[in-house]
């Protein structure tokens, strides 16, 4: 395989694919101007909640 990522977290080089395709946030967060962001909201690591709105982190796999 001609593919390699460099991990976030480890720094570490994989040649194989990611297991997870994913955002820090839902682009509704980054709509949001930064300076309101922490008065609108709350943002986890698998979780977003701006206003009324509520975001959740999910994996869905779906075979092929």
């Amino acid at each position: 395989m001609d593919y390699a990522w460099t991990c976030q977290c480890c720094g570490k080089q994989f040649n194989i694919l990611p297991l997870d395709y994913g955002y820090t946030a839902p682009d509704y967060w980054f709509g949001v101007p930064e300076a309101e962001r922490e008065q609108r909201g709350r943002l986890g690591s698998d979780s977003c909640f701006v206003d009324t709105h509520i975001f959740v982190r999910g994996c869905l796999e779906i075979p092929i």
